[in-house]
């Protein structure tokens, strides 16, 4: 996830429109909605544990080529790859998570694997780190 905050510090480095920085937001997003259900169909029998840490793995090398891309297209590129796995790992961690924990707890369970993202973005994360870092 990307904060809209971070929009135009992100087109001021990578010298790009903030229009053009938007498709940082709008096509990850977009290719998460249609990869979610792919996923979970094409997961099938296959232990979700095991893809979810392949698409956490995946996730990380497309957040380290996010920050060191030389330019919007490779940026773009990069956050190309991080929709697919959000996609991925939105649809597999909820339902994963009442799976692994007693039913009093998915409630807590749920919300601390949902929870971190938002909180990130309201504390200012990217901003007080630097874009690149988020």
């Amino acid at each position: 996830m990307l904060p809209v905050g971070l929009l135009t510090p992100i087109a001021e480095a990578l010298g790009a429109s903030t229009g053009t920085a938007g498709l940082m937001i709008s096509l990850p997003a977009l290719l998460a909605a249609l990869f979610a259900p792919v996923v979970v169909i094409a997961a099938g029998g296959i232990d979700r544990r095991r893809i979810l840490c392949a698409l956490l793995g995946l996730l990380t090398v497309a957040n380290i080529a996010s920050a060191l891309a030389p330019s919007i297209g490779w940026l773009l590129a990069a956050r190309v790859l991080v929709g697919f796995c959000m996609g991925g790992i939105w649809a597999i961690a909820g339902g994963l998570a009442a799976r692994l924990v007693p039913a009093h707890r998915i409630g807590l369970a749920t919300s601390i694997i949902f929870g971190g993202v938002a909180a990130a973005s309201v504390l200012g994360i990217g901003r007080a780190s630097g874009w690149a870092r988020v």
